[in-house]
């Protein structure tokens, strides 16, 4: 597992990160719930009606800025879950000894009506050992920074131009080589 990067959360579980297919999230998201449309009201014109939005104070509006909100939370904790699922392990020993944790959030979380990741090391991840937005936000970083230059690579990149170099204006005929 030499292409993974250790990580210990701030509660000291350790795991193990790798890169995340981005072209697999993209599709993944794909498949869930589209976010609802704003909603548009109907206004005269000349010659006809057309559509436009609802302002922020209306009742309407702020119907489906609580609807939008919803969806997109819930999209944004399917994808954050599925990143995890895709780039982060639990060390080889570790993976055993969480059956037992697993089977009883599951009972649990069942009898609440919830429903939680169905496979065993991402549910654990996830509920057990995320235990807040900096962890999630360190390992993002990791999933994600070979996907992104990092601003070393682009000065680097910016620094191999020369900027010496004189541009001819648009329409001007270069000199002749002497």
């Amino acid at each position: 597992m030499s292409n993974y990067t250790e990580f210990v959360t701030k509660g000291g579980e350790k795991l193990l990160v790798k890169r995340v297919p981005r072209n697999m999230l993209s599709r993944f998201a794909l498949r869930l719930p589209a976010l609802p449309k704003p909603p548009l009201r109907r206004v005269p014109i000349e010659g006809g009606e057309t559509l436009v939005p609802y302002e922020a104070d209306t009742p309407e509006y702020q119907a489906w800025q609580a609807a939008y909100e919803s969806v997109n939370t819930d999209r944004n904790l399917k994808l954050a879950m599925n990143a995890v699922h895709l780039g982060v392990r639990l060390p080889k020993e570790r993976r055993a000894e969480i059956v037992e944790d697993v089977a009883e959030l599951r009972e649990r979380a069942a009898s609440m009506g919830m429903d939680i990741h169905p496979d065993d090391e991402t549910a654990y991840i996830w509920e057990f050992v995320l235990g807040d937005q900096d962890d999630l936000a360190a390992l993002n970083r990791i999933m994600y920074a070979q996907n992104h230059p990092t601003e070393e690579a682009v000065k680097a990149h910016q620094d191999g131009f020369r900027n010496d170099v004189q541009g001819q204006t648009p329409g001007e005929v270069p000199a002749a080589a002497g």
